[in-house]
């Protein structure tokens, strides 16, 4: 099917410089690396295969794990108040 398709100048040389180092057709390799190119992205379109959960420290003290932000805030909040009484 002839479809007109508009190409950076880099990207038009560089597919050129292709087709005569492998002495094919300019629309040959044109529609190879397309389609290599198509069936890499098929591949990697799993949003599960590619996606990666990067875990860090929260630094939460091992006595505060079970406890939510609020329950945390409320139990720092009595022993900052504890140590200012106690002075």
């Amino acid at each position: 099917m002839p479809t007109s398709v508009t190409l950076d100048d880099e990207l038009a040389a560089a597919l050129q410089q292709r087709a005569e180092e492998l002495d094919e057709p300019l629309e040959r390799v044109a529609q190879d690396i397309l389609r290599r190119g198509l069936e890499e992205t098929s591949e990697t379109s799993d949003p599960q295969a590619s996606f990666k959960i990067r875990t860090f420290s929260s630094g939460v003290k091992p006595k505060f794990a079970h406890l939510t932000p609020n329950e945390i805030l409320g139990v720092l909040d009595d022993e900052y108040y504890e140590k200012k009484l106690q002075q």
